[in-house]
């Protein structure tokens, strides 16, 4: 029966003397009940529940006659609760000018409402402090909320009948999060400089303090300490570049929120038209023009803007058609892309050996040069070099897994009507042509020569910086026309460290010291004078502490410096102190946090080690199915050093085999199909404390 009910039992007992009376008594009933005795040995128990009644009853009911005899019968009685189930609190989230927003999951069926009750101590007393009178009801905004409190909410269900328990409690501190203005991205020459004015709110009590991350050394953030700041930018000729700044407005409860906004900077004697050959997904925001459905013959695109949002007097003409755009361009993701990845993604392509022609037109004919700087992309392991050609002038690139590199033809002179023609073809052997983007620059004939650009480091070892650049000059010295300089935090004067003939753009500083941060420039010297360029930006290396590398393989072994797991994957499965590429054993460790699909055995084997890494390292790797999630945990890791993970994979296969490498909360995309010299690198990944 439930609670606050009624229940009749009827009762019987005969006696084989019919004259005696029989009298009846209960035991281990809820109390309320009544016990009426009738005729010929009969009576009536009457079960009168209360609110609090609920629970199992061993009631034992006995009749005894006149004489003595005694005979009892024992029942089992369940009483339910007629409260409603309690609720279980989710959430209790405070809202700036709202109150606290409370969630909670219904468990019971028979509910009317529901009942909010708050204390400021988790063991206090709780206060009711709101009802909602609605059946399966899991919200309520409590609007009473002081600020700047700490507050322990719980909840109960109700019925007509009764009311639960408390559910869980959950708790909530009222402070309102710092609200930060939006900043715009800022474009600027070499030669120019602003102020960017930066706004923050809270409650009056509040301190707020503003720290930005990512600033460039021309910029400088000055706080005032009541919620505004400015940011004053003075680039100078060697900070060309696009810089990703993030500010934090964080108040005295250690609340924050920020905003990110880019300073790009550009050279003073230079106007850049950025052209995205793109479809109608992969559109890029400024200073891009995305130039759509670009594969089409005959398309035109007028209306262009430079890189500062003016109209520009550039039109472009697809003389000739292009196979088709596809969306298959590096998703690399790790900061290191040399343009946004709506840049990257998509091109036209074309598969024939015939040359396509596109027209450049509204270029002047007096007082300026210009320089055409192509880009391409696809994140497959097939030949995808292009050869660009303008007045016999041949630059050639790459697009397999590029996300990095640039070629360019400088110098040019349009011809008497303003036009330049650009032929695209594929190269020889190669199977496809593709062109994802183009830059035209310009800048007057007087410019002496203008700087390396886009100065960055590829890669580092224990003793060794990689660094690459753009040579946008036409002009300087045939025999070391490019001179690079370097400096340290112990050695801050920038010395020469090596040049490099024209044409090069790429060059390896060797014997530097483990584990030290070097700081990169690079100039132009003119032609059989002694003048030179600006510096370009600057550039920072890292070189590592150390390396380890890691073959997962059941049956190919490679050799050192490889550690090799040598099984198929197995969750739970350690591999501890894997050693380094000098055969040191290390304080790395690795476990298998969860099932992988299984081996996959099918990657590319040249036959020659040429890929690369070795055949058996791109032999087999740990493989899974498609939607299919696996894990690895790497522990032993320094909390005071930032690490870059490398991943490879490779399958013997033409369709899309793209594998999503996800480190916290950092993702990179990479397609293995067909790979043998293709590599993905996430950088500046920092351990947890945790392990």
């Amino acid at each position: 029966m439930n609670e606050n009910a009624t229940l009749n039992i009827p009762l019987f007992a005969t006696d084989q003397n019919v004259a005696d009376i029989i009298s009846w008594s209960v035991l281990n009933a809820p109390s309320g009940y009544t016990l009426t005795p009738g005729a010929n040995g009969s009576a009536t128990l009457v079960l009168n529940t209360n609110y609090s009644s609920s629970g199992v009853y061993a009631v034992q009911v006995t009749a005894t006659d006149g004489n003595g005899g005694i005979s009892s019968r024992s029942f089992n009685l369940t009483v339910n609760d007629a409260a409603p189930a309690v609720p279980v609190l989710n959430t209790a989230q405070f809202i700036f000018g709202t109150g606290v927003n409370l969630v909670w999951q219904d468990l019971s069926n028979n509910e009317t409402g529901f009942e909010i009750w708050r204390s400021t101590s988790s063991g206090g007393i709780y206060s009711l402090t709101g009802t909602v009178n609605a059946a399966n009801a899991t919200s309520f905004t409590d609007n009473t909320a002081a600020g700047n409190t700490l507050y322990y909410y719980k909840v109960k269900s109700k019925n007509a009948v009764d009311v639960s328990g408390f559910s869980n409690s959950v708790s909530v501190f009222t402070n309102r999060v710092p609200q930060i203005s939006s900043i715009n991205n800022v474009v600027l020459k070499t030669n120019q400089s602003t102020i960017v004015n930066i706004t923050a709110t809270d409650d009056v009590s509040d301190v707020i303090r503003l720290t930005a991350t990512g600033l460039p050394a021309f910029a400088t953030l000055s706080d005032y300490g009541n919620g505004t700041g400015q940011i004053n930018i003075i680039p100078n000729t060697g900070s060309i570049g696009i810089y990703t700044v993030t500010v934090t407005a964080k108040d005295s409860y250690d609340s924050a929120r920020s905003t990110t906004f880019t300073i790009n900077i550009i050279d003073k004697d230079v106007t850049s038209v950025y052209l995205n050959l793109t479809d109608n997904v992969s559109v890029a925001g400024k200073p891009w023009n995305n130039l759509l459905n670009a594969s089409f013959v005959g398309a035109v695109f007028s209306g262009l803007k430079d890189d500062v949002d003016n109209a520009s007097s550039i039109t472009v003409s697809m003389l000739d058609g292009f196979g088709w755009t596809p969306g298959a361009g590096m998703r690399t993701r790790n900061g290191k892309e040399v343009y946004p990845e709506s840049v990257m993604r998509v091109g036209v392509i074309e598969p024939t050996t015939t040359n396509k022609r596109i027209e450049i037109s509204g270029l002047a004919l007096t007082g300026y040069k210009y320089n055409f700087v192509f880009f391409n992309s696809y994140d497959q392991d097939l030949s995808f070099i292009t050869n660009f050609t303008i007045n016999g002038q041949t630059v050639t690139l790459d697009a397999k897994y590029n996300s990095t590199k640039t070629v360019q033809i400088n110098g040019i002179t349009p011809d008497a009507n303003g036009k330049v023609i650009i032929n695209v073809a594929k190269n020889a052997g190669a199977d496809y042509a593709l062109l994802s983007s183009l830059i035209i620059q310009s800048y007057p004939t007087s410019v002496a020569i203008l700087s390396p650009a886009d100065l960055r480091v590829t890669s580092t070892t224990r003793t060794t910086a990689s660094l690459q650049w753009q040579d946008r000059s036409d002009n300087e010295e045939a025999v070391n026309g490019f001179q690079i300089f370097r400096a340290d935090n112990f050695n801050p004067n920038y010395v020469q460290v090596g040049s490099v003939n024209v044409g090069v753009t790429s060059f390896t500083d060797v014997n530097l010291t483990p584990n030290k941060t070097y700081y990169y420039a690079v100039r132009a010297k003119k032609s059989g004078v002694a003048v030179y360029s600006s510096y370009s930006n600057l550039a920072v290396a890292n070189t590592l502490t150390y390396a380890v590398y890691v073959n997962f393989n059941n049956v190919y072994k490679a050799l050192a410096p490889w550690n090799n797991l040598n099984t198929i994957p197995q969750f739970g499965y350690v591999w501890n102190n894997l050693k380094d590429e000098t055969n040191t054993t290390t304080s790395l460790s690795m476990t298998q946090t969860n099932t992988w699909s299984g081996l996959y055995g099918n990657g590319i084997n040249t036959g020659s080690n040429t890929g690369v890494y070795p055949d058996n390292v791109m032999r087999e790797s740990y493989g899974l199915f498609p939607g299919a999630i696996g894990k690895f945990k790497v522990t032993g890791l320094n909390v005071g050093l930032k690490y870059d993970f490398t991943f490879f994979a490779s399958a013997n296969d033409y369709s899309d085999v793209t594998v999503a490498y996800t480190i916290g909360n950092k993702t990179s995309l990479f397609n293995a199909s067909l790979n043998k010299t293709g590599t993905i690198t996430m950088y500046n990944i920092v351990a947890d404390e945790k392990w």
